[in-house]
């Protein structure tokens, strides 16, 4: 029975403890230099340490995320960067209206930001496991409003470019609606 009693208290303190350590979140703050990470491409570090750069966090699960802030030449010079890294797919997903830093963190709401670097260190997909591990895929995510407008971006051809689906999802639940009430005819 003691034992038993032994067993069950070990397995909550060890389920306990690993949900907790499972779930630890880092802030990189925006003057120390981000640290090279083993399957990053060449250049994500220097690319994620730009002076721009507003704050960042990470979680040890391997997924972290750099917010940066400036107008569309320092973003301009950014993509620039972000296009030079080799050997990975390149995407930037484009959204409209402000970044908000409770949108990803919610942790500091009131730090505005124009653009995040996303790093999916553990690549969720099935192409994770294989031997050898592909480097991991960064993401850019650019939130147009004061500083940027679309009409001022200059995306290099390497780079793929996608919505982030907020425009596509507002017209669509429009038109359901338009659809549930059509309009009588005159």
């Amino acid at each position: 029975m003691k034992r038993t009693r032994i067993l069950v208290v070990s397995t909550i303190i060890v389920l306990a403890l690993g949900a907790s350590i499972y779930g630890m979140r880092f802030t990189f703050p925006s003057d120390k230099p981000v640290v090279r990470q083993e399957r990053w491409p060449d250049g994500l570090a220097e690319l994620a340490s730009s002076r721009t750069r507003v704050r960042g966090y990470g979680h040890n699960f391997g997924c972290d995320a750099y917010y940066y802030a400036g107008d569309a030449k320092a973003f301009n010079e950014f993509l620039g960067e972000y296009a030079k890294l080799k050997g990975i797919p390149l995407l930037l997903t484009i959204h409209p209206g402000l970044g908000v830093k409770g949108r990803a963190a919610q942790t500091d709401p009131d730090v505005r930001f124009d653009w995040l670097l996303y790093v999916d260190g553990l690549m969720r997909s099935g192409i994770a496991k294989k031997d050898p591990p592909p480097k991991c895929r960064p993401t850019l995510h650019l939130y147009l409003g004061d500083n940027i407008g679309l009409d001022e971006i200059l995306v290099p051809l390497e780079v793929e470019v996608k919505s982030g689906g907020e425009l596509e999802d507002f017209i669509s639940e429009h038109t359901a609606k338009r659809s549930m009430f059509p309009k009588e005819s005159k």
